[in-house]
């Protein structure tokens, strides 16, 4: 069973010409109390597009070249330092410096953010696995990575206190998480869709047979302060208050795993969300908004096969259908 450190550790993936440089190429689970190990993520890359903004030349309300077109290069570094306290305490610290040769449009968590050079703090906590005597088990508070395998519901870095049980047989997770800063220099205010909300959420699954797992999950999202003054002149106002909840069923055989045997590798899951939310609907005169509530029910159903050979070749397919509405 690999450490949920250890984990933080590996994601630590080149995306592009990169190199991971590990001090002595110690693992987390190899150290004593008052041991540390450090590694750093080098990208060196190079940009050259045509107009992202299909002509419109104003993403993210900044003007562009007129042409739409941009070539540059860049360099990303993201150094990691993971130090084992003690026995029951350990603190990981993940850093990144963003130098690019001009302005660029980058994807910050899936958003789509012109920039220059910034540093950023992506990952600071400390973590506490002495609840019980597994080795999985661990609790942890501060900055961090929340990513499950699929992606579908969590792959962002958030503030968050966040307990994990790993076992053989049996996975649970439960926590509370919000985004209050963006974490880096070269950013302004967290978009409205994610200021000012927060979220609880937890999850369980069990292997019911050899590598085959079925589970659970649940989430809950709610906004603790209301929407902003609609005669606000922020560029991105909050113009909504939102309380949805989320749950999910799965099962899968490590479909999102690396397989190091040929076979079928299936995932599926069904995930229904229902809630009520408030939009501010400005209008020419600042004191006549109006205020319209609806309540959402959505539902969806996703999966996938990929059948893989005994050489680097697979084959798959993917589904997925939704439906939703959202009535006053």
């Amino acid at each position: 069973m690999t450490h949920p450190i250890v984990r933080s550790l590996r994601a630590l993936k080149p995306l592009a010409i990169a190199a991971l440089l590990a001090s002595g190429g110690a693992l987390a689970e190899d150290l004593a109390p008052g041991e540390a190990t450090f590694g750093i993520k080098l990208k060196l890359a190079g940009l050259a597009e045509g107009d992202r903004g299909l002509g419109r030349n104003d993403l993210d309300g900044a003007p562009v070249d007129p042409d739409g077109e941009t070539a540059e290069g860049y360099l990303d570094v993201q150094p990691a330092l993971f130090w084992r306290v003690s026995e029951d305490w350990d603190l990981f610290v993940r850093l990144q410096g963003f130098l690019p040769s001009g302005e660029i449009v980058v994807f910050d968590e899936e958003r789509p953010r012109r920039t220059e050079s910034f540093a950023a703090v992506r990952e600071a906590w400390v973590a506490y696995h002495g609840l019980t005597s597994y080795p999985g088990e661990m609790i942890k508070i501060g900055r961090q990575r929340l990513r499950e395998d699929d992606g579908t519901w969590w792959d962002r870095d958030a503030e968050a206190i966040h307990w994990t049980f790993d076992s053989t047989l049996l996975q649970a997770h439960v926590g509370l998480a919000s985004e209050l800063h963006t974490g880096h220099t070269g950013s302004e205010e967290l978009p409205s869709s994610q200021r000012d909300r927060g979220y609880a959420f937890a999850g369980i699954s069990r292997q019911w047979h050899a590598e085959h797992f079925i589970g659970a999950r649940a989430a809950h999202a709610f906004d603790y302060a209301g929407p902003d003054d609609p005669a606000t002149d922020e560029r991105d106002p909050k113009l909504s208050e939102r309380q949805y909840t989320w749950i999910g069923l799965f099962a899968h055989n490590d479909y999102f795993g690396q397989p190091d045997r040929a076979g079928l590798y299936y995932w599926s899951q069904y995930n229904f969300l229902f809630g009520t939310r408030e939009d501010v609907v400005p209008s020419g005169d600042p004191l006549s908004a109006t205020t319209v509530e609806r309540d959402v029910r959505s539902w969806a159903i996703d999966g996938g096969a990929r059948l893989h050979f005994d050489m680097p070749l697979s084959i798959g397919f993917a589904i997925a259908v939704a439906s939703g509405c959202a009535s006053r």
